[in-house]
């Protein structure tokens, strides 16, 4: 049976991990937790909090990796409205 609804237990703790790793500065860390999210909204949101990371500390080429490979997951989503709230939740991390 398909799952429809809220996301796994273990993809939203990683994606909490992800992000609160990405908020103390340890993006690489971050990184290797994101590798695991199986959940495509999940992994997108922790891409993009990332990206933001990266770009606050000077390191656009990898900050431009992360926004892409978090659009790439987002235009790959099966239903339209999660690839709809991917894509927002990526525009409302990039920088002005």
């Amino acid at each position: 049976m398909p799952f429809f609804g809220r996301a796994p237990s273990s993809n939203v703790g990683l994606a909490s991990i992800a992000k609160a790793r990405t908020a103390a500065g340890r993006i690489d860390e971050a990184k290797q937790v994101t590798q695991h999210i199986t959940r495509g909204l999940d992994q997108v949101e922790a891409l993009a909090s990332i990206g933001a990371a990266e770009v606050k500390a000077g390191l656009a080429a990898d900050a431009l990796a992360s926004f892409a490979e978090a659009m790439r997951i987002a235009h790959a989503l099966a239903y339209k409205n999660l690839a709809t709230e991917a894509l927002m939740k990526i525009a409302a991390r990039l920088p002005d």
